[in-house]
């Protein structure tokens, strides 16, 4: 089969201005919505493909993401403008080795500083500070420190290595004038802002710290309605509970883990120990659910809730239950296989149905470490409750609302395993996990962090090391800055 060549459409061209103006008002999901429809004409025209992972990206859609940047990089060829865009979507999508690829294939032909930037970043995803070490070392030389943004973004590199090659307060002395520099773009100055929240509470220094995630939290801050995602809510409840009447769709669900929980609630580290028992494939954070509900409900606020209960037929779900149920077999193939999509807690009613037989295990954690897990962590994207701590408070008190309904509900079984059990007694509560799905437990699983497997999360670099509690009570560090997080979860 011939290799598909890039062919711009005309339509295409007179179309993208608006649909760009549209990602730059952080429209992306119509913006999303303009470039599928184009696709379908225009089917060749890579500039569809990049724009739309760059979309999809931004919606931390990761998989749909990755796959459209694949499409734009066989189209559009070796501009290194376009690898660096789609290399960072598939970095985003946690697809490192992958995009290290695309880089240095481009690198080797064209000294780009974007490009060997992005080469440094993806080296230190992967753990690789020395050679990460040596590849800032030549970008300094290609990028003037003249440059606001350019100068920010080679002290956030400087912080990443530090403490492990680049001492702490190096990297803190050059991240602070650069943080403060407004001339830097939003974006690259809350990135700076949480790296320096990191030295600074790595050395002790939780008022500062504490000082810069919240810097971070407030640059460039979305907008949120708490009171809009409790209605919301309170229609999730109201449709599961007096459900639709349908029954389990004709399929086999059994071959499918599901690990939900507040993100920040231990769901990386379940899935990372339990993946080193034999007969298990996990499959990191899936959108496949998310994906179900979006085409059923065809809305467009976030996240996507099943509220509307006369779409769910018996029809409707067993033919979106038989895709799902495919699409997860292409990951997983024919193997015990797990989704961690932490949200995937919302549609659990409606995961019962579509896959009769799966297993859930819920990951909960002390409510005042997770909400401030939350707010000292900087997401890729979509999660804007996590910029306020009143929102947090909200936020995990709708969380612990739905989970209290759905225990209630006969047909969501499911298993708890609390973070402060798993880390305080591993062997102990991983057992218990072998034994709920039905696997063999091996000692690899307390060697977790030996692990060659390459994670896509947020958490990625706390699996990397040996279980241990050092986050247990984390929030005492920061407790003089934590009363309006206490107030909105309802904690004297």
């Amino acid at each position: 089969m011939s290799k598909a060549v890039h062919q711009p459409s005309m339509e295409v061209t007179q179309q993208l201005p608006a649909i760009c103006a549209r990602m730059q008002r952080g429209e992306y999901a119509g913006a999303s919505q303009a470039l599928h429809k184009l696709t379908v004409d225009a089917p060749t025209d890579g500039r569809l493909y990049d724009l739309l992972s760059t979309c999809q990206a931004m919606l931390a859609q990761r998989e749909p993401a990755a796959d459209n940047a694949r499409k734009a990089l066989g189209l559009l060829g070796d501009d290194p403008t376009t690898v660096a865009r789609c290399a960072a979507v598939l970095q985003r999508a946690g697809e490192y080795e992958e995009a290290l690829l695309h880089v240095e294939r481009v690198l080797y032909k064209h000294k780009d500083p974007a490009l060997l930037r992005l080469k440094t970043f993806l080296l230190i995803d992967l753990g690789k500070d020395r050679p990460a070490l040596k590849s800032l070392r030549e970008l300094r030389k290609l990028v003037p420190a003249s440059n606001p943004n350019a100068a920010l973004s080679m002290a956030i590199l400087s912080a990443r290595l530090s403490p492990s090659v680049i001492d702490a307060t190096e990297a803190i002395n050059e991240l602070g004038t650069c943080v403060s520099n407004t001339a830097c773009t939003p974006r690259t100055r809350a990135a700076g802002a949480f790296q320096l929240g990191r030295l600074h509470e790595h050395l002790g220094e939780y008022d500062a710290a504490f000082g810069a995630y919240a810097l971070g939290k407030s640059i460039d801050k979305p907008a949120w309605d708490p009171d809009a995602h409790s209605a919301r809510i309170d229609r999730l409840i109201e449709c599961w509970v007096s459900p639709p009447k349908i029954t389990p769709a004709p399929v086999d669900g059994s071959g499918l883990v599901f690990i939900v929980g507040m993100m920040r609630s231990g769901t990386s580290l379940t899935e990372q120990m339990i993946a080193q028992c034999d007969g298990i494939t996990p499959g990191d954070e899936l959108s496949i659910v998310d994906d179900v509900v979006a085409r059923i409900e065809q809305g467009a606020d976030r996240p996507m809730l099943a509220i509307s209960g006369e779409k769910y037929t018996q029809a409707i779900v067993d033919d979106y239950a038989s895709k799902a149920l495919e699409a997860y077999r292409e990951h997983f193939r024919g193997a015990l296989g797990t989704d961690k999509q932490p949200e995937n807690f919302y549609h659990l009613p409606l995961i019962t149905r579509l896959f009769p037989g799966c297993k859930i295990i819920h990951c909960t954690r002390d409510p005042m470490d997770c909400c401030v897990s939350n707010f000292v962590q900087s997401f890729a994207a979509g999660f804007p409750h996590t910029h306020d701590l009143v929102w947090l408070g909200r936020y995990h008190n709708d969380y612990r609302r739905v989970m209290d309904v759905w225990r209630s509900l006969p047909e969501v079984g499911m298993l708890e395993l609390a973070y402060e059990d798993l880390v305080a007694d591993p062997e102990t509560q991983t057992k218990r996990l072998a034994d709920h799905l039905g696997l063999v437990w091996t000692d690899r699983v307390l060697k977790f962090h030996e692990s060659k497997r390459t994670l896509k999360t947020a958490s990625r670099e706390q699996v990397r090391s040996a279980i241990n509690t050092r986050s247990i009570a984390r929030h005492e560090r920061f407790a003089e800055h934590l009363s309006p997080l206490r107030m909105a979860l309802g904690i004297a």
